[in-house]
């Protein structure tokens, strides 16, 4: 508002200026007959004082505008210089001879010297002496320069302005950046482009003798390397699995997964699918054993292991090996042979001696009877009465029990196991097996089976022997009575029978022997009960454990795997 308030008032005074001295003019120097009524000879002196005095106004008015003007370009050269001096990137002035006539500090402190240093010096004299001639371009350059310890440096110089400050000459502004670590980055990046055929030439040489030494250990090492993706294609196996299966490098690659898995014994298949296919799925690396059929009709056993998988241009792969271990198999079934055959010498003792017991008291018995029997002084009925006959056929029975026992746990414990899958009730079963034990009157039985596991499929005769000898040690455990509880259930794996009791439970101690053959805590047994109930389970394909806590009762787990029917040790 101040700005144009002044500027109307120049205005009002310049136009009463010119028309006083338009009037001054008409009458002392034209004398014209124009001249206005109210000015005449007399008045002219009255006049031309006011004209003085406007004219007076006039110059101040003019003067007080340039002092103005005057201190607006002061104040601005003072921030520009300000904001010249505070910028990161140097600026650089300098007349048509290459004087310095200004530097900012940063240009200054870039070459190591103060700005009063730098006035008045040539520009070229900053200059390494190769980038002189090429200093004198108008466009931007990249020049090296020499600083004040004599260290060079690589800048960007930038003219940016020329300006005709004088009459004779002209400045020039530059613009000058620190191209320090891009010349650097730049001559690296030029010696590792000149070398960059040469290192692809050697690290492909390098990567060449490093494919065949690997290739010639991996051809050679017994194991059979080999990679897979997650559709089944076989991107690589060792040539050596010829050796060892008899079907070529080129047949298992051509055939796949498929091909591989034909090979599988019928009962392994499904172990091996479902590996596989967990491994891609989750992730889950696997380390199984399995049979397969030799190209000869010959059958051997081999353990594969993998790692987990990994990506490469959009599929999942896996890497493996697999080996030969029927040799250890046979080892390791003579080795249970054998170890089976040892506690078979062990317990002969024993089951004389235990046997022998029982014989020894039905031979009295019978001696009894006899004896009883042949007195003729007696009628028959009196002779029952004597002898207590029905007591005594039922100890009968239960010595026929006892020994009948401890040869069946023998038998289970020495022979081999080949079980014969049939599709079975399991409630059925449970009902069957508990009907042949004397249950004491003072133990409670509850049974809850899952329909989810009504029916499975194992060896219904094997299966009653290993669910008599648990709910037999589970009855031993409690003889002042208690809680027997059988439940069955399923997981995605397994069925799952677990049969627990409230008795007095079991030490860490004798849990770690529990399954061991002759193991036994009990005054009467050989302590094959566990030992053979173990057995049965493996038969199966399946385990069983044990949980148990002193003073709090013990459980037994059985865990069945759920496989298709053609595979042993199966739940439907």
């Amino acid at each position: 508002m101040m700005k144009k308030a002044k500027t109307i008032s120049v205005l009002i005074i310049t136009a009463l200026s010119v028309w006083l001295t338009d009037a001054a003019l008409r009458t002392f120097v034209f004398q014209a007959e124009t001249t206005p009524p109210i000015f005449n000879t007399n008045q002219a002196p009255v006049y031309f004082i006011l004209y003085l005095i406007a004219f007076l106004l006039f110059g101040v008015s003019i003067h007080r505008i340039f002092m103005e003007k005057e201190e607006t370009l002061r104040e601005n050269e003072k921030r520009y210089r300000l904001l010249l001096q505070r910028l990161q990137q140097g600026v650089w002035v300098f007349d048509k001879d290459g004087r310095t006539t200004y530097a900012n500090p940063s240009i200054a402190k870039m070459l190591g010297y103060s700005v009063d240093e730098m006035l008045g010096k040539s520009f070229y004299s900053f200059l390494v002496e190769k980038n002189v001639g090429i200093a004198n371009q108008d466009h931007g350059l990249d020049l090296e320069f020499v600083r004040k310890n004599g260290s060079r440096v690589f800048a960007r110089v930038s003219p940016t302005l020329v300006t005709e400050r004088k009459r004779d000459g002209k400045e020039i502004v530059a613009s000058v950046m620190d191209i320090e670590e891009r010349k650097r980055l730049e001559d690296k990046l030029k010696y590792y482009s000149e070398r960059l055929e040469d290192l692809v030439v050697e690290k492909t040489k390098s990567l060449r003798e490093s494919e065949k030494k690997y290739r010639r250990l991996i051809e050679n090492i017994p194991d059979i390397a080999w990679t897979c993706d997650h559709k089944g294609d076989i991107a690589f196996i060792s040539p050596k699995v010829e050796t060892l299966c008899g079907y070529t490098q080129v047949e298992i690659q051509s055939g796949g997964f498929d091909f591989w898995l034909e090979k599988v014994h019928r009962d392994d298949v499904e172990h091996v699918r479902s590996a596989y296919e967990l491994l891609f799925r989750r992730n889950q690396n696997f380390d199984i054993e399995y049979r397969i059929m030799r190209k000869n009709g010959e059958l051997i056993w081999v353990s594969d292991r993998t790692g987990e998988t990994h990506e490469k241009d959009g599929e999942l792969y896996t890497d493996g090996v697999f080996s030969d271990i029927t040799e250890r198999k046979r080892m390791e079934e003579m080795l249970r042979r054998s170890e089976r055959m040892a506690v078979i010498g062990e317990t002969a003792a024993m089951v004389g001696h235990d046997l022998r017991n029982p014989l020894q008291t039905m031979l009295s018995r019978l001696y009894l009877v006899k004896k009883g029997m042949g007195d003729s002084s007696q009628s028959r009925s009196e002779v029952t009465t004597k002898l207590n006959l029905n007591k005594t056929l039922d100890e009968f029975e239960r010595l026929v029990q006892y020994m009948n026992k401890i040869v069946s746990d023998l038998q289970d414990y020495a022979r081999p196991l080949a079980p014969t899958l049939v599709e079975t009730d399991l409630e059925y079963l449970l009902e069957n097996t508990l009907s042949t034990i004397a249950v004491p009157e003072a133990i409670r039985i509850s049974v809850d089976i899952d329909p989810s596991v009504r029916r499975i499929l194992v060896d219904s005769t094997l299966m009653m022997r290993l669910l008599t000898n648990l709910v037999t040690n589970a009855i031993q455990a409690m003889p002042n009575g208690g809680q027997l509880t059988i439940t069955g259930s399923s997981t995605d794996e397994n069925a799952v029978i677990s049969i627990r009791d409230t008795g007095c439970g079991i030490t860490t101690e004798n849990l770690n022997k529990l399954f061991t053959p002759l193991y036994t805590t009990k005054s009467k047994g050989m302590g094959l009960g566990l030992a053979v109930a173990e057995r049965l389970a493996k038969a199966h394909g399946g385990t069983i454990t044990v949980d148990s806590q002193v003073g709090d009762g013990t459980t037994f787990t059985i865990k069945i795997p759920c496989m298709k029917q053609k595979t042993p040790c199966i739940l439907c």
